[in-house]
């Protein structure tokens, strides 16, 4: 388990973000590597001493740093490249470091590059016209899927093989009526709560690290954290430490085990906005930034959090570009999102639904392979390569890979391996409800009752999801 944690690392990517959430729409790779690794070649692999095939079910093919009852399934392929629709901002991985595809089932991965806007309309046209690429990142499109144009993975991919069992909870999020239409190989939870170890250590305050390792990590101990973090010297009215910056209050929404708009397992689509917890979601962030006044509201909050002026920042991974000195010095940790203490389970927020298999594609054989290969990819670890990490200094490992080890690690272990967390799926991007966050998050600090706010943008949400389900 924890040679398959490590190698995580090696998929990392930080994608672009309109609130620092990836959008399913299409992805896009920074530029921070943030622990690359390579995966594994032809020599890699050990003469078999046994067969693996279970009688041709799986290749017969086994990495020697990955559990060998980890397969990878067989394919009767019936050519050997793989067409693939991808945005124009979207890069393949390097084959270097994804070679198991070429290596294992001597597929080629053959790009039809198209702009974010046009996508859907490309995809439909060249299915039309008998032309359907074998594999798209259209996610969980439910017009999509009503049209036909989509089919289930579970036609190609076996999930409940121990290659992708870990991802069950994941899966269970995005099932329409029993099948799954969309997976990646690993979901993003690149978001969490960064925090300065100093403001906390100097002002004798319980760190969050410390809160979520006794089990208190909660909207409440984040609050209070943040009130007696807002410090004010001179009493100008202006602290010259504010406690927190949240970039959008939507974290806390997920937090709660919920999201503004949702697929649910038969299909249907909900419109939570005037739940009882999206409405204590809204609340409690009314609260910390009218009646706590404790959190910093400006568009550099990177770069006040980087000059030790917030003690703590929810956001990105890709957030660490303005503190790169600060995680030198080891000043700076993180910890997931605080729980919700009305909730009934620790809920964190992904995004899982990406890769999508087109129901006329010509080679979806190929396109279950690609996925099966990124998958075992994520398992593979290049033990020299992790060795010459590991002897870099801290300040080293920052400037070539983008943070220290430790909290790479920490990271994959934490918000990837601990089965406490239960996901739930993002979903803002698929039903366009970005529009709609200024009535949501800045209506209510200027003193306008929620329950009006989500009375007024209710229909006008149901209208979006109909749209979108027309198209």
């Amino acid at each position: 388990m924890k040679k398959t944690l490590l190698s995580l690392v090696s998929l990392l990517l930080a994608f672009s973000m309109l609130f620092s959430l990836a959008a399913c729409s299409g992805g896009a790779n920074s530029n921070d590597d943030v622990t690359p690794t390579s995966a594994p070649s032809s020599d890699d692999t050990p003469t078999p001493g046994e067969d693996y095939t279970e009688g041709g079910k799986f290749v017969d093919y086994n990495h020697y740093s990955v559990d060998p009852s980890i397969k990878l399934q067989a394919y009767d392929l019936p050519n050997k490249t793989v067409t693939y629709l991808t945005s124009a901002g979207y890069t393949e991985p390097d084959a270097t470091k994804h070679s198991i595809i070429r290596d294992v089932y001597g597929v080629t991965i053959e790009p039809i590059h198209i702009g974010n806007d046009d996508y859907t309309t490309k995809l439909i046209t060249l299915t039309m016209g008998g032309e359907a690429p074998d594999l798209t990142h259209a996610g969980n499109s439910l017009s999509l899927i009503s049209r036909g144009i989509l089919q289930p993975w579970n036609n190609y991919i076996d999930i409940e093989t121990n290659l992708w069992k870990d991802l069950e909870n994941c899966f269970n999020n995005v099932r329409i009526n029993g099948s799954v239409y969309t997976l990646r190989e690993r979901p993003s939870r690149w978001d969490f709560c960064w925090y300065n170890k100093e403001i906390f250590e100097e002002n004798g305050i319980t760190t969050p690290k410390e809160l979520l390792e006794q089990g208190n990590w909660t909207w409440d101990t984040f609050r209070d954290a943040a009130k007696a973090l807002t410090i004010d010297e001179d009493s100008d009215g202006v602290p010259e430490i504010w406690g927190a910056a949240i970039q959008t209050g939507l974290y806390l929404v997920y937090s709660t085990g919920t999201s503004l708009v949702s697929i649910e397992p038969d299909g249907s689509v909900s419109n939570n906005i005037r739940s009882e917890k999206v409405a204590r979601a809204v609340e409690f962030y009314t609260q910390l930034s009218v009646s706590d006044s404790v959190l910093y509201d400006g568009s550099d909050q990177k770069e006040q959090f980087g000059a030790g002026k917030v003690a703590m920042l929810w956001g990105g991974l890709w957030f660490k570009v303005a503190f790169l000195d600060m995680l030198k010095e080891g000043i700076v940790d993180f910890v997931p999102f605080p729980r919700d203490p009305q909730a009934d389970k620790y809920y964190i927020y992904e995004q899982f639904a990406f890769y999508s298999l087109p129901t006329d594609a010509k080679n979806p054989q190929g396109a279950a392979a690609y996925m099966n290969s990124i998958r075992y990819s994520t398992m593979v670890v290049d033990e020299e390569e992790r060795a010459e990490r590991d002897a870099l200094s801290v300040s080293e490992q920052v400037d070539i890979h983008g943070w220290p080890n430790e909290l790479s690690d920490y990271m994959l272990e934490e918000l990837y391996g601990n089965p406490e967390y239960v996901p739930v799926e993002m979903t803002y991007t698929t039903f366009n409800l970005g529009q709609f966050f200024g009535d949501i998050w800045f209506r209510p600090l200027l003193g306008e009752p929620w329950s009006a706010i989500a009375e007024e943008l209710y229909p006008k949400i149901n209208e979006e999801i109909a749209s979108l389900l027309e198209q």
